[in-house]
């Protein structure tokens, strides 16, 4: 029961954040609204790594960046044209000779606009994060399959306690350029636990995923089942770390919800600079096949309603990125997943090789 309060308390909360996070009057204002963002240094892909020119995205007064009008030029009819963009387009930013001499020497260097490069336009002034908590679960790999094949990066709250089974994953993740952030070690609510409890679980999965060579990209968190009361967000705040509860999302950790049921749900709340939520497998019920399953309709239907994609930083909003694949073997789950004893469904509605956990790693 105390399971089924938890969770349906969030689906109230995330209700609340969908109505009060539309967007306002300061936004409308950006005149590039949740574009590149000016702590990016300029650089290119294809390939990968990207080519780096060494110089900081420069920000114009209205908001717009360097890079949000460079690519505000995709599809490019050839490299040659790109990088004849490139240097047009630094013409106009306050910069110095050598610092646009960097720049369009990385343009020239790099594959943008070539034969090798099948990116996807990604320009547009009304983009999205995706983001999944509980990680890794069973269904990752299928996930990181849907996000390639669509070119969006995904945002994962991940939980050191399931990752430690199968590292290989948040590894892959970070190499492939998703965003890895924090979701505690172990899945707990932080709301009622004491501040030394909690930065211990904050720390010990920061710590541990970079240990695995899986860093967070950022300081920035979700904390478990909405526990972010006042005092859990000052704990917070007083340790760097960015939290990311205004979201949208929908009830997709239930078993019994289907795939068309989480994509209605999450389409009907769009809006500019929303971050979805998801559960590509949650932590204690046996969901998220579904949830995989509605992920790329999602992401279809946001793009015919005039939506592009981006990542979650650490100002708290979404900015625009590119995806562009390591071409690296999409990391696959080896060992069983581990499971906090079930609030909903049976363990036979699980999929795959998994464990029920006990002890310090089911608090």
């Amino acid at each position: 029961m105390a399971g089924f309060v938890r969770r349906w308390g969030i689906a109230i909360a995330v209700a609340a954040v969908a109505w009060l996070g539309a967007p306002g009057a300061a936004q409308a204002q950006d005149a590039c609204p949740n574009g590149w963002s000016p702590s990016e240094s300029v650089e290119f892909a294809p390939p990968v790594p990207a080519i780096d020119s060494g110089v900081a995205n420069p920000e114009r007064a209205d908001g717009c960046t360097l890079l949000d009008e460079i690519w505000e030029g995709e599809p490019f009819a050839s490299h040659g044209s790109f990088v004849a963009h490139v240097a047009d387009v630094t013409e106009t930013f306050a910069l110095d000779a050598a610092e646009r001499n960097a720049i369009v020497r990385a343009a020239a260097r790099s594959g943008v606009g070539g034969p090798r490069d099948a990116q996807l336009d990604n320009s547009c002034d009304r983009r999205l994060a995706i983001t999944f908590d509980d990680g890794t679960s069973f269904q990752r790999p299928r996930t990181l399959q849907v996000l390639r094949e669509a070119q969006v990066h995904g945002n994962f709250f991940d939980n050191g306690f399931r990752v430690a089974a199968n590292p290989q994953i948040a590894r892959f993740q970070v190499r492939e350029g998703h965003t890895q952030l924090n979701h505690t070690y172990n899945h707990v609510n932080m709301s009622e636990l004491s501040d030394e409890a909690n930065r211990e679980e904050v720390l010990r999965n920061e710590e541990f995923l970079a240990s695995i060579g899986a860093p967070l990209t950022f300081k920035g968190i979700r904390p478990p089942f909405g526990g972010s009361n006042p005092r859990v967000q000052a704990l917070l705040d007083s340790m760097g770390y960015t939290s990311f509860m205004d979201r949208i999302g929908t009830d997709d950790w239930l078993p019994q919800r289907s795939a068309a049921e989480i994509r209605d749900a999450i389409l009907e709340q769009l809006h500019p600079g929303a971050i979805v939520a998801l559960h590509d497998g949650p932590v204690d019920t046996p969901a998220g096949p579904a949830s995989v399953a509605a992920l790329e309709q999602i992401i279809a239907a946001a793009r015919a309603q005039g939506y592009c994609f981006g990542v979650v930083d650490q100002t708290g909003e979404v900015v625009a990125d590119r995806y562009v694949s390591s071409g690296e073997p999409i990391a696959q789950v080896v060992n069983p997943v581990p499971y906090h004893p079930l609030v909903f469904g049976t363990e036979e509605q699980i999929e795959g090789p998994y464990v029920i956990t006990q002890g310090e790693e089911s608090r």
